[in-house]
């Protein structure tokens, strides 16, 4: 049984692939009754307010007419913001040449590693940290985010 977040991606894709936009993340926070869910959703030109309210309907809709969430359940929609989250290859793609903080997942644990994006291919990041550069594999990757300079 799939839960519940794929059951969400799985009704949301259709509706942003309609659109062109791209889902950044969910988030589910709660016990069922009262829970919430945040979407965030981003275009190469950046998202505007109609298009979350847009597909905010156009999920509220679909999650109604399917009695998916048993009780009461707030939908979020809206830009990842500044310190979105980094998930996918074309994320880091779009931060080339930007400082960012990786989670990965090493041999044995977890590691951190700070650095700015010298190169991303379809399976890995490269970072140059201030001592070293190191190869990160995407599907290592647990947790990315930028460095903001403030």
């Amino acid at each position: 049984m799939k839960n519940i977040e794929e059951q969400l991606k799985e009704i949301l894709l259709p509706i942003l692939e309609d659109e062109r936009i791209n889902l950044v993340d969910i988030q589910i926070k709660g016990k069922p009754g009262s829970q919430v869910f945040r979407v965030f959703v981003d275009t190469e030109g950046g998202i505007t307010l109609n298009k979350c309210e847009s597909i905010s309907r156009q999920l509220s809709d679909e999650l109604d007419m399917r009695d998916l969430i048993p009780g009461k359940y707030r939908l979020e929609v809206s830009s990842p913001g500044i310190d979105r989250p980094l998930v996918s290859r074309n994320d880091f793609r779009r931060n080339l040449a930007r400082d960012v903080q990786l989670m990965y997942e090493a041999e044995t644990e977890p590691k951190t590693f700070q650095g700015k994006i010298i190169s991303v291919t379809d399976e890995a990041v490269e970072i140059q940290g201030q001592k070293e550069t190191r190869i990160i594999p995407l599907s290592d990757i647990k947790k990315g985010k930028l460095c903001l300079p403030w």
